[in-house]
């Protein structure tokens, strides 16, 4: 399957009749590939977006679906559009080291990132221009979530802190101080955003309510090895978590009680995607491969290859169509999804 090589448009080339053929052009060869993804072809190839000049860590959909953003080991975060493929904006040196995680406001106008060099940022999305550093981690940030309504963001990394930023304000506004000893592997909200969750590298995973910040519950030594992800299902209904030994245990929320645990072939787990139903769940990690597991059961529903090498970060549409993932060979891949 061809790949299709997209490159950085800006404000001298975005627009005007040469502009709108490349675009016309883009939008064919895009939504070919997209319909040669049909059907069993999807489980063999996915179509790649390629631009990134080292691994990409992270993925994240609009809330509409309309925008892709990525963030990469090459210093670099680039916004995509979903309906043809385009790169639409491409910040080369978002951070001074890699970028480890990207997510989208609630609304869409800013991309918030977290970077090996300890920094948060904000970033317009319209623009690409910088809006606010947040300072404070001492160790690199690893992930960035929004809360539901937009005025706050989480982070947290490679320090036992969970740190509250306030989005508006542009400034801290809560630090969970001794969150997780080594490191925070992930967190993410639930319940409308009344519930934070956090996994870390000691193993244990917690529930915090929110915004107040209080401990609300602990999991003590969930898994064999640190907690490398955690991502909750759309419905806030169940929660999964996965390790560096290979485990994804599924939770039931809000009390935290495991439900089905299983082992996965792709050696570290680390990254975690539900679809919009919470009744699949993708597996990405060390061994490279992309696996879609039946979360009731515990079983594997299919497995897509196309990767070389690790796959290190999933995500679905928001309407579950199509799932995106990225890792160690530079690529954005697109799964049709059977929905």
């Amino acid at each position: 399957m061809k790949r299709l090589s997209m490159t950085r448009l800006d404000a001298s080339t975005a627009f005007g009749p040469r502009a709108a053929r490349r675009r016309a052009r883009g939008a064919g060869l895009w939504l070919c590939g997209l319909l040669a993804l049909t059907g069993t072809a999807a489980t063999q190839d996915g179509l790649p977006l390629t631009g990134h000049q080292n691994y990409v860590t992270s993925l994240d959909f609009s809330r509409d679906g309309k925008l892709l953003v990525s963030g990469s080991a090459d210093y670099s975060i680039r916004i995509w559009n979903v309906a043809d493929g385009m790169l639409l904006r491409a910040i080369e040196r978002a951070h001074d080291q890699g970028v480890n995680g990207v997510a989208f406001s609630p609304d869409g106008s800013l991309v918030a990132s977290a970077g090996f060099d300890r920094a948060v940022r904000l970033w317009k999305v319209e623009t690409g221009e910088p809006v606010h550093t947040f300072s404070g981690h001492f160790g690199r940030a690893d992930d960035v979530v929004f809360s539901p309504d937009g005025k706050h963001l989480v982070s947290c990394g490679l320090d036992p802190f969970i740190k509250v930023w306030d989005v508006a304000g542009r400034a801290e506004w809560k630090t969970l101080e001794d969150a997780h000893e080594h490191g925070v592997g992930g967190v993410a909200f639930a319940a409308n955003g009344r519930l934070l969750l956090s996994a870390g590298w000691n193993q244990e995973i917690k529930s915090w309510s929110f915004p107040a910040g209080k401990e609300q519950k602990t999991v003590l030594k969930s898994h064999d090895d640190p907690i490398l992800c955690l991502v909750v299902d759309p419905r806030s209904r169940s929660m999964a978590t996965g390790g560096r030994d290979g485990t994804v245990f599924v939770w039931q929320l809000p009390k935290v009680k495991k439900l089905v645990d299983f082992r996965s072939d792709v050696d570290q787990v680390h990254d975690l995607a539900f679809d919009p139903t919470g009744q699949q769940l993708v597996v990405v990690g060390m061994r490279g491969g992309v696996e879609v597991w039946d979360v009731r059961r515990a079983r594997m529903l299919r497995r897509h290859e196309g990767h070389e090498g690790l796959v290190r970060t999933c995500r679905f549409t928001p309407d579950g169509k199509w799932l995106a993932t990225a890792g160690e060979d530079k690529e954005i891949r697109f799964w049709k999804t059977g929905k």
